[in-house]
């Protein structure tokens, strides 16, 4: 029989018994109330602050179901992160966790493997059930983001970032150079500076430092 204080999804139904959701989030509060909600949903829940500690319990024994990853926490860099976070364990459904994110940054995180992207600005209701969606193996996305993917399909000449470009773009964050970029990725200094070139190029940039600047206000990184 079912406890009065749990949550159902908007569907009705309670979820399967047994499942394990991570949260991934540097916000403590957010995180302490999020674990309550889902756990009143019938899930079996972890909280932890750092994408290291989140990268340990998905190499653990008894890895979560679904992890659902702040994009902006300790250890995380964009776009390899969440692609460090689909290869460490497939099995899993990592899920982006973000109060804002651009629909080019959404498409790379899908692209690298993620199951979808929850608002911060979500109701607690409506974050377990986007969650319920995933874990029935459904790709979620927020119709506001819907829309704008699709006004993207329909300009077909409006840039798309892959993930490629997001690994370099966070590198090039990082202050390394273009013959430490080479030696990083494995390429020949030549190619790492036309790679480099290129990038800036997308962004309507001059140079490389206006090239982060643009790409952390567009939330690229």
């Amino acid at each position: 029989m079912r406890h009065d204080n749990q949550i159902k999804t908007n569907s009705g139904t309670l979820p399967e018994q047994g499942i394990r959701i991570l949260i991934a989030d540097d916000h403590v509060l957010l995180g302490d109330v999020l674990t309550l909600a889902l756990e009143k949903a019938g899930y079996s829940v972890e909280f932890v602050t750092s994408y290291y500690d989140a990268l340990n319990e998905l190499k653990s024994d008894a890895p979560p179901d679904l992890l659902l990853l702040d994009k902006h926490m300790p250890g995380m860099s964009g776009i390899p992160s969440v692609k460090q976070a689909v290869l460490t364990n497939k099995k899993t459904k990592v899920v982006l966790f973000s109060s804002c994110i651009r629909p080019h940054f959404v498409l790379a995180c899908l692209s690298a493997g993620a199951w979808g992207y929850v608002s911060k600005s979500t109701s607690l209701l409506g974050v377990v059930d986007a969650l319920s969606k995933i874990l029935k193996g459904n790709l979620y996305l927020p119709e506001k983001v819907r829309q704008e993917l699709k006004g993207i399909e329909k300009h077909p000449d409006q840039v798309v970032y892959t993930s490629e470009d997001m690994r370099l773009l966070n590198l090039v964050a990082e202050g390394f150079s273009d013959k430490e970029i080479a030696e990083f990725l494995g390429v020949s200094p030549a190619k790492s500076k036309r790679m480099v070139k290129s990038i800036v190029d997308k962004l309507s940039a001059k140079n490389r430092i206006v090239a982060v600047m643009k790409a952390k206000e567009d939330g690229l990184i």
